[in-house]
């Protein structure tokens, strides 16, 4: 569990190891360093102060804002790496300044993790757009004397399964090698849906930002706008009322049963179980008709409001909440039956197992990384509104397989009903919203230079970036945004997902997993390509 009293007493801590290259701001530890010094600070951090986990890399231009040019001068890039430490609890940005003629050097030797996330920085430092090419199945070579042993690549198949395939979901293409019947290599390519909402949104105000957040992900749309919402009110400190925390809470924790559901209804129909499937289907339809019983539409809260709710309950609102809440719990007790404790599903779902180890290596988060033995979710390690005072549990696998993450999926299902009905009979009374004359400002479409300028003074600010996030339906979901103080449109933004390091270790999951069973593996690893062409 998160510690407060831990967390101030990092900060000496810090200041003796890094002296003047450490800052503390809002609720981050910061650490600047130059290109030369980059891999002897990660080595430090990474061996001997436990900083395991690269959750994200993300890179802003600094010599247009007056926040770097006057700490540093002629910087031109911000490189900050995000690094969390599990067992203390602590999150850390390193920014590495670069200056006119430098490199990104590469952290791989420390963090397999950051190799992705590097071509992305150096890809944007050079102004090349990334194009995703239609796959295509390598020729293998054949031997032509037929009175010899065939060579070893002719003993393999090649398949191909386009975006139109059934197993695809129409999501990305996959191409996966086999020999007797097992993968041992894959490839997935992205980008037949690129939105390029990261660069869209630093053309437009922040208060325009929440409509193009909602294209993100219909499943995760009530979590993407909270968390939006959140991470403005935590640059500018803007704290929301008792009761807004708590409903939040309820928004958090129905978006991410509408998402497991989703998961485990795609299992149960890769299994040929149509009526479980069945089951999740009307859950995740409850949940949408609660979602426009309160905003009038079905896939999100709408646009957020800072400072709290947009407006207050319905009348009634509650009651269909906890009514919901109630037959859900029978309804997971039968799913549990019918697919969980199914001999099927025990022999189809032992595959794409991965270690612990190789897990924080590829730096996943969520489910998957649970499911393969690891404690850590965000909701008990930097716990946010009352989080800390509700009691549930995180479910933890062994093998890290298909299975485990399955049986995560539906635990975590029952453990955000335990959070719904402590947050159902202890809901807080009061406004909705904050009556901080921040809150008007902030929600206004007409905001003067002027008043921008103050309310970004006021924040004080030590960087011009703030790093909000929260436990995902997926993994760690969290946004870091960069404003500026002349002009009101989002200066630098970058959205971390775990879709993206999923992606990338399909290898590992992938790794002597038998073909007939390779939809309903990545069925439990949902990798969402919203996020991959974000």
């Amino acid at each position: 569990m998160f510690n407060w009293n831990l967390f101030n007493s990092r900060k000496d801590f810090y200041i003796g190891a890094f002296a003047e290259s450490y800052s503390f701001d809002h609720d981050h530890h910061h650490v600047s360093v130059d290109a030369r010094n980059l891999n002897r600070y990660m080595e430090i951090l990474r061996f001997d102060m436990g900083f395991i986990l690269l959750s994200d890399i993300v890179l802003t231009r600094a010599d247009q804002h007056p926040v770097y040019r006057h700490n540093f001068g002629d910087v031109i890039w911000d490189v900050t790496y995000h690094l969390f430490h599990l067992d203390a609890h602590q999150r850390l940005q390193v920014h590495m300044i670069l200056r006119q003629g430098e490199s990104v050097p590469s952290i791989t030797h420390w963090f397999p993790s950051a190799r992705p996330m590097e071509l992305e920085v150096i890809n944007k430092m050079s102004g090349h757009e990334a194009v995703s090419k239609k796959l295509t199945i390598p020729k293998p070579r054949s031997n032509p004397n037929l009175s010899e042993p065939p060579y070893p690549e002719e003993l393999s198949q090649w398949y191909l399964f386009d975006i139109n395939h059934p197993l695809t979901k129409g999501q990305w293409e996959l191409a996966v090698e086999s020999c007797e019947g097992k993968i041992f290599q894959s490839t997935l390519a992205s980008g037949h849906w690129k939105k390029s909402i990261e660069e869209r949104i630093c053309q437009k105000p922040f208060y325009a930002t929440s409509s193009l957040l909602d294209q993100l992900s219909t499943d995760k749309s009530l979590m993407v706008n909270v968390t939006w919402a959140k991470t403005v009110e935590d640059y500018f400190h803007l704290k929301i009322p008792e009761k807004a925390q708590a409903l939040r809470m309820i928004f958090i924790e129905l978006s991410r049963i509408h998402h497991h559901l989703g998961v485990l209804k795609n299992i149960s129909m890769d299994l040929e179980l149509p009526d479980p499937a069945q089951v999740c289907l009307e859950f995740r339809d409850h949940i949408k008709f609660l979602v426009s019983f309160y905003s009038s539409r079905r896939l999100s809260l709408g646009p957020a409001f800072f400072g709290g709710l947009s407006h207050d309950l319905p009348p009634g609102w509650i009651q269909e909440v906890t009514s919901f809440v109630r037959s859900l719990e029978k309804g997971l007790s039968l799913f549990h039956k019918m697919v969980a404790l199914h001999p099927l599903a025990r022999m189809r779902l032992k595959a794409g197992s991965i270690s612990a180890q190789d897990a924080l290596q590829a730096g996943i988060t969520g489910p998957s990384l649970r499911a393969a033995g690891v404690n850590f979710d965000l909701r008990k390690s930097r716990p946010f509104y009352f989080y800390q005072d509700m009691y549930f549990d995180v479910p933890v696998g062994i093998n890290g397989d298909s299975h485990d993450r399955m049986l995560i999926f539906f635990e975590e299902c029952r453990q955000s009903i335990k959070i719904l009905n402590q947050l159902l009979e202890n809901l807080p009374i009061g406004d909705f919203q904050s009556d901080s004359p921040l809150v008007e400002l902030l929600n206004k479409p007409d905001i003067t230079a002027s008043e921008w300028r103050q309310a970004v003074s006021a924040a004080q600010r030590v960087w011009s970036s703030q790093y909000t996030a929260i436990e995902g339906a997926n993994g760690e979901l969290g946004f870091h945004l960069v404003l500026h103080p002349e002009t009101i449109n989002v200066y630098g933004f970058k959205i971390k997902s775990n879709a993206l390091l999923l992606s990338n270790s399909l290898d590992l999951f992938l790794n002597q997993c038998p073909l007939v069973d390779l939809s309903a593996t990545l069925a439990s690893l949902d990798i969402n390509s919203s996020f991959l062409d974000r």
